[in-house]
């Protein structure tokens, strides 16, 4: 419990993670001030795949912010170990009367439940739903919120400073928008939408479209991926946990 604190605590030091905590936030809020997102016209809408089509265009804004807030959990990891490095703390780390498991462990979680939190605050600004949909997106966002920890802890592990980490945490936010967005506006051809899949912010962000549009049924495959994305990185995560440790 006190390996968790002092997680947490580094996290509120750093300026960079509390940023990304409240970037997502902001932007949901001043686009909801702003009125860009006027939700009480979908009921106006006319039914059939037309109409469905117009609420999801309607969504697309609001379902990119909380698909960054729902990755944010890979900054928090990756530049935190980052800075670990570099100030000399995970030199302290190894020495103290706790295991590596019990490390990765508090790292997984915090920026599980630090991006989870963000996401979640983001959603509520964003989307007005019935409690079942919210219920659904939550699960989109917890899941969502898992894989990006993992890949933020890899992150973390492979680069030993914050020039090499910057970079490799904005090609893969880059990636995790590009390719949803891409094949949501071009709809590329099968071959390109099962690749996509590979990128678990595809799931979340067709799962969230499917909501937004109350005429699409529940996102069952989307929250299977996710589980997939979710076991797989764990284990890559276990992997290179062992490799190095050989």
């Amino acid at each position: 419990m006190a390996g968790l604190v002092y997680q947490l605590k580094s996290i509120w030091r750093d300026k960079f993670c509390m940023l990304s905590f409240l970037l997502p936030i902001a932007a949901a809020a001043a686009v909801q001030f702003a009125g860009v997102m006027d939700f009480s016209a979908q009921g106006r809408i006319q039914s059939g795949m037309e109409g469905t089509k117009q609420v999801q265009a309607a969504g697309l804004l609001p379902a990119v912010i909380v698909l960054i807030a729902m990755f944010m959990g890979c900054t928090f990891n990756a530049v935190n170990m980052i800075a670990e490095k570099e100030n000399g703390v995970d030199l302290i780390n190894r020495i103290l009367p706790m295991t590596r498991r019990q490390y990765i462990s508090q790292k997984i979680f915090v920026g599980f439940v630090c991006g989870s939190l963000s996401a979640v605050i983001t959603a509520c600004i964003c989307f007005r739903m019935d409690w079942k949909r919210m219920l659904l997106l939550l699960v989109l966002i917890l899941l969502s919120a898992a894989a990006s920890a993992l890949i933020g802890l890899l992150i973390g592990r492979v680069s030993d400073n914050i020039m090499t980490g910057v970079v490799l945490i904005k090609t893969v936010m880059l990636v995790f928008l590009a390719v949803p967005l891409v094949k949501y506006l071009m709809g590329l051809n099968k071959v390109f939408s099962v690749f996509s899949q590979l990128v678990p912010s595809t799931a979340a962000f067709e799962g969230m479209l499917g909501l937004v549009s109350k005429a699409a049924p529940a996102p069952a495959g989307q929250v299977c991926i996710l589980t997939a994305h979710c076991i797989g990185w764990f284990l890559v995560c276990l992997a290179a946990g062992n490799q190095k440790n050989h």
